[in-house]
């Protein structure tokens, strides 16, 4: 039997486990393993004989130019019929292709006889239709994908013809373009039963996947697995991914049919394979595709290779001069860069990628003129262009001009956000808004519904006058571009123009820079946000207080609400948030350890937006075990009855890696619930040990496919076994977790209030307007006489108080100076604290020790003892950082009566007495 597959060097795992099965069952069988990017490992030979692209493809000029035009997917399918053409011409008996992800099961001698018989032998993607039942594998997907699924095909003597027809048709059009009726090279197939003869196999066992297992039931039986009862000859594993173990397919997208946790059977095949994969070599990484770059270490995006495709079509039907030889990197560099026939204000590349994405074209439709300008404009400043088009293809710019005077507009505030959205971001836009109308301060609001979330909050928004002198546009840097273009007109040139931003790692990435040419400073929610993003942006950055709503339950029982009875403990998040970032796996785990099942309490995950990330809520769904104790909600609730939902629990549990403020935390503690979470990040500005239950973590880095956040960038790790401790001592002291609730209410009502941030707001409103006041003319330069001796050193008198009112600089300076002091008084008030919470009443989770319990008892009675003077240290701390921030505040209020004094408005008697 003669079989063959198709791999770039990434995938020869893959190709060996094909081997192994194949030659299992057949062990007579010769296999040929065509590697696109290189050569194989010498150890494969005693598997099967590799060979090289330029051992298939002979022209080295078609061959540089299909690798450059084609992608790794795109390319490893255009070859294929050239493969089985060169293994024909070898031996003249029939050759059947399988796909490097399937692995066979069971005799596959029936297909090898009728490719011999019939020529041509293909497998259909489906065998009945596919139920319309809202997933998102569709008869609509089939009909996009192509009626044969080219996993499979057989092909025997006789075959020539059809294989000269498909390899000229893959030549050149192998895309993999559904929109446009391409699917690499399998909508060509459909050809076949009106042009070739050819056989249908209707065999379930044969070339079962994701996309047809409707129809087919696969099973364990004694002899192996089966499919409709029968033997299941050969499974076809794409899109299984061995390091995301729970999901069967990532092509089944956000709502997958198929559930490894409802298919017991696939689970053991889909482990099974993951195994073989990993003795085969299968690492997370792996190599890099050999074709992805230029020689100068430029990437080949997918707009380079398109655009190369279809200058080289227009060059071979028409005649005309060809573009510049691939991987010529210096030529093919300036033929992007030239300017583009159909748009001269565009790059060729500019313009092609404008040709190649439906949304741009939507927005800016005539590249040209005014719409250029706009073009280029979202091409410098947009987080997605500056993170994708290459470093040597983007266009040189200019920053968005911030001098000049600005027309005067009426004293109040713009705020622009997603004011119907039920997200984080959303609410934050709600209550910022409603603080400063409470606050007696003009405001506008203006509606962003640039956003997957559901917009059904019922916030009703409305111009209320305005366009005012300061616009607040409550959007993520990475939204921030978008958020900006759905401005009125006026609110963009005339405004000084604030972001409201938040971020969860512990620095804002590169890409975003840009954005902040958008604006003239920066509002975030916390210092751990603000150190985010100062270590990006060069523009101030202002600590806005956020404002709490007080939570409204509506009047619910628990069997109401679908909670069970006794002790609940309760988590919420947004499964479009990241999933790594919520961590209720993590939770889960932690909750596992403190917890046996049926022990008593119930933990309950509440979350919304699961049925946009269906593959995300089968990993927590996976994560439970089965355990009927840990309860998985999801859906949206109306806000009152969400509160109720809050109300009606005994703990709130968030064991994030990180958070930019922490909104649910804040809302628990003031419904008085005992909180735990980790001791990390934004929701540190109102959690403290004496309010709530802090785990501490270890730092750690962000995983890949955490977007938007950069693979490598530092988060924390908590500690599940102290979560797991804390959980227990909630649960057995309720009076100390009492205790903690009363004081974590009363801190964040008094922290969190709204009258904080209308002080804020109205405080930032009359810097700004100082800020845009004209400059004052240069004073004129009057010589000096000469003298003709020096004069005498003048004496250096004491200032009074008086001019030193007068004269506000040095204070100005002394309150810079104390801004630092306070700063590092509170880094080490936190350090202080992190001491003390590792002393705090459940001490016994924390004393790990080599020797055993022993050690851990020994190690708790010691640190029992040093408590009394690692609280003292930290009230210390405390006292002291208060009374530097009571003589920093005075210092403050001095800095902005200056203006008034320098005119000579108040006196020595107007200054308090608190304040002489």
């Amino acid at each position: 039997m003669e079989a063959c597959t198709i791999v770039a060097r990434n995938y020869l795992p893959y190709a060996r486990v094909f081997a192994q099965s194949l030659i299992t069952v057949h062990p007579q069988a010769r296999v040929t393993v065509l590697v696109v990017d290189g050569a194989a490992d010498p150890s494969d030979d005693r598997l099967f004989r590799s060979l090289r692209l330029d051992e298939v493809i002979t022209d080295p000029a078609e061959r540089r130019r299909m690798t450059f035009m084609y992608d790794v997917t795109e390319l490893s399918t255009a070859v294929k019929p050239f493969l089985l053409q060169r293994l024909l011409a070898e031996s003249d008996r029939p050759v059947l292709y399988f796909d490097p992800d399937i692995q066979i099961l069971d005799s596959v001698e029936s297909l090898y006889h009728l490719a011999a018989e019939r020529g041509i032998v293909l497998t259909p993607h489906v065998l009945s239709p596919i139920p319309d039942d809202g997933f998102e594998i569709s008869d609509l997907a089939v009909l996009r994908a192509g009626v044969f699924n080219l996993g499979f095909i057989g092909v025997g003597p006789g075959t020539e013809q059809f294989l000269d027809w498909w390899s000229g048709r893959l030549r050149r059009h192998c895309l993999s373009d559904p929109a446009s009726g391409m699917f690499v090279d399998q909508r060509w197939l459909d050809y076949v039963p009106g042009l070739f003869p050819h056989a249908i196999v209707r065999d379930p066992g044969c070339n079962a996947a994701y996309w047809n297992l409707h129809e087919r039931r696969v099973t364990r039986t004694p002899t192996g697995f089966a499919a409709n009862g029968g033997p299941l000859r050969f499974y076809h594993f794409s899109g299984f991914d061995p390091d995301v173990p729970h999901l069967l397919s990532k092509h089944q997208g956000r709502n997958p049919r198929a559930l490894l946790s409802e298919e017991p059977a696939l689970r053991e095949l889909c482990d099974g394979y993951a195994g073989r994969l990993r003795d085969a070599g299968h690492c997370p990484g792996g190599v890099s595709y050999g074709h992805s770059t230029l020689p100068d270490g430029t990437p080949i995006d997918f707009v380079m290779r398109r655009m190369y495709r279809r200058a080289l079509l227009d060059a071979e039907r028409l005649g005309l001069e060809p573009p510049p030889f691939p991987f010529r990197w210096d030529e093919i560099l300036q033929w992007f860069n030239a300017p583009a026939p159909e748009a001269p204000r565009l790059s060729r590349y500019l313009f092609g990628l404008h040709q190649q994405r439906a949304d741009l074209q939507r927005t800016f439709p005539r590249p040209y003129g005014a719409e250029a300008d706009a073009y280029l404009h979202w091409v410098k400043y947009d987080p997605w262009a500056n993170q994708s088009i290459p470093t040597s293809l983007r266009p040189n710019g200019t920053s968005r001009a911030t001098d000049g005077v600005r027309p005067p507009l009426p004293n109040g505030i713009n705020v622009s956000g997603y004011f119907q959205a039920e997200l984080g971001v959303g609410e934050i836009a709600r209550l910022v808004a409603a603080a400063a109308q409470a606050g007696d301060i003009p405001v506008a609001t203006v509606l962003n519904s640039q956003t997957l979330s559901r917009q059904q909050h019922g916030f009703e928004t409305g111009t209320n006058g305005g366009p005012y002198a300061v616009t607040l546009i409550c959007a993520n840097a990475d939204e921030f571009p978008r958020a900006v273009d759905a401005l009125p007109r006026a609110m963009t040139d005339r405004c000084h123009r604030v972001g409201f931003w938040f971020w969860e790692t512990e620095q804002l990435p590169s890409a975003y820079r840009a954005s902040s040419d958008l604006l003239d400073e920066v509002w975030v929610a916390t210092d751990y946000v603000a150190a985010a993003v100062r270590a990006t942006i060069s523009k101030p950055v202002h600590i806005c207080p956020v404002p709490l709503r007080l939570p409204d339950p509506v009047p619910a029982s628990r069997a109401e609400l679908g909670l069970p009875e006794g002790f609940v403990f309760l988590f919420m998040f947004d499964f479009l948030s990241s999933i790594h970032r919520k961590n209720p796996i993590g939770l889960i785990e932690a909750f596992a350890r403190a917890f046996r099942p049926g022990e008593g309490p119930t933990l309950v995950l509440k979350s919304i937006n699961g049925q946009l990330a269906r593959g995300s809520f089968e990993a927590v769904r996976a994560a439970r075990g089965g355990r009927a104790d840990i309860i998985a909600m999801d859906g949206y609730l109306p806000s009152r009855t969400r509160d109720a939902l809050m109300n009606a629990c005994d703990c709130y549990v968030s064991l994030h890696r990180s958070e930019g403020f922490g909104l649910t935390l804040a809302e628990a503690m003031a419904l008085e619930k005992p909180t735990i979470a980790t001791a990390y990040s934004g929701n540190m500005a109102f959690m403290t040990p004496d309010n709530s239950f802090l785990v501490p973590w270890s730092p750690a880095h962000v995983p890949h496919g955490c977007e938007p956040y950069p693979k490598g960038d530092c988060w924390a790790e908590p500690d599940l076994g102290a979560a797991a401790s804390m959980m227990r001592l909630v649960y057995e002291n309720p009076a100390l977790a009492d205790d903690r609730a009363r004081l974590g209410r009363a801190h964040v009502i008094d922290c969190l209030s709204p009258d904080r941030t209308a002080a804020f707001i109205r405080e930032r409103l009359s810097q700004i307007g100082i800020l845009r006041q004209p400059p004052e003319p240069p004073p004129v330069a009057v010589p000096e006489p000469v003298l003709a001796t020096p004069p005498a050193p003048a004496e250096v008198t004491p200032r009074s108080s008086d001019e030193a009112l007068a004269d506000p600089e040095p204070i100005v300076a002394h309150a810079a100076m104390v801004d630092r002091l306070a700063d590092e008084l509170d880094h080490a008030h936190r350090d202080a604290t992190a001491a003390e919470q590792m002393l705090i009443a459940g001490i016994p989770f924390a004393t790990h020790s080599r020797f055993g319990w022993p050690g851990q008892l020994v190690r708790a009675a010691v640190l029992r003892m040093v408590r009394p003077y690692v609280h003292f240290e930290a009230r210390a701390h405390r006292q002291h950082l208060q009374s530097t921030l009571r003589t920093l505040e005075c210092l403050r209020r001095l800095q902005a009566e200056m203006p008034s004094v320098r005119d000579g408005q108040n006196t020595r008697e107007d200054v308090p007495d608190n304040q002489r």
